[in-house]
């Protein structure tokens, strides 16, 4: 299935390549949400705001972690710039329509010697509802360690 909206992407995608966006929400054929923020936060700020369902969502960087909430929310497809190859298989399981620039075997921490700590928070997680627990608890734990 390929993703709809193609201008409407291709716009997110440029914004997202210009630095402007991480993240853009797409719906009836027009941008209608964009966050810039790292991680996997912006997905999941636009799940808790109930903006995904039905959406086609572009995004800089797609792991498993955020396939999980993407699927929670109802997306219908998803852009990512670069996806991992777990959420590639995952969106499709979900009937969620994904296309990419570039799928990675799996998705890096920033220092480039790790696995994401997302990934990492759901690599042995199939359920969505699990994961999304996982998630939460990890960024709780990020923000902790960050403060010290």
């Amino acid at each position: 299935m390929l993703i709809r909206n193609q201008g409407a992407v291709d716009a997110a995608k440029k914004m997202i390549r210009a630095g402007q966006a991480s993240c853009a929400v797409i719906l009836e054929d027009r941008i209608v949400e964009v966050r810039q923020a790292t991680g996997i936060a912006p997905i999941v700020e636009l799940y808790e705001a109930g903006m995904l369902k039905g959406a086609v969502i572009v995004d800089k960087i797609v792991g498993r972690a955020a396939a999980f909430v993407m699927a929670l929310g109802g997306a219908a497809a998803c852009y990512g710039l670069t996806v991992s190859a777990g959420a590639v298989a995952y969106l499709r399981d979900c009937g969620i329509a994904v296309q990419y620039d570039l799928c990675a075997h799996q998705i890096i921490n920033r220092r480039g010697d790790g696995l994401c700590p997302m990934e990492d928070a759901v690599k042995d997680i199939k359920d969505a509802a699990e994961a999304y627990v996982a998630i939460k608890s990890r960024m709780a734990e990020l923000v902790s360690q960050k403060r010290r």
